[in-house]
């Protein structure tokens, strides 16, 4: 079972649902990142955690292409959509529940690199458990309260 569950002798006072995010600019949307302090790579130091994808940072090309990409897809909707309406049809317009500014206020951990962990060695930090990368589960679950069954 790929839930986790507290070690022998430790009790469980709670569950919640907890992820690490991924970062949401286009360099590295859909991408996080395990750092030292020194901004070095140490999934693969992470004692209990199976192979995990590798994240590169988009080029400025990749930027680019995604946003045209997806202006063009927005442009297209709102055609559709504008069509649809003067042909008779009642089209209101959904709401966006984005939320937060879109000037970074690190550029540094939010745009150019996005981590989600920081730790130094033998720190608390490279003791998390692996359930949390949504990247490392072989298919979209959550954490939950298990039944009596599987304790």
């Amino acid at each position: 079972m790929d839930i986790w569950q507290p070690e022998a002798g430790e009790t469980l006072l709670g569950r919640t649902l907890v992820t690490f995010a991924t970062g949401a600019a286009t360099p590295v949307r859909g991408r996080r990142w395990f750092r030292d302090t020194e901004r070095g790579d140490i999934q693969h130091e992470l004692p209990g955690w199976p192979e995990g994808p590798t994240f590169m940072r988009r080029s400025t090309g990749e930027s680019l292409a995604r946003n045209f990409g997806k202006g063009g897809a927005i442009a297209l909707g709102g055609i559709f959509m504008a069509a649809l309406s003067a042909a008779g049809g009642n089209i209101s317009g959904g709401s966006s529940s984005r939320s937060g500014s879109s000037t970074p206020h690190d550029p540094a951990d939010e745009v150019e690199d996005f981590p989600v962990l920081w730790a130094a060695p033998d720190t608390v930090a490279r003791g998390l458990p692996w359930q949390l990368d949504p990247a490392r589960s072989p298919e979209k679950r959550t954490l939950r309260e298990p039944p009596p069954h599987e304790r």
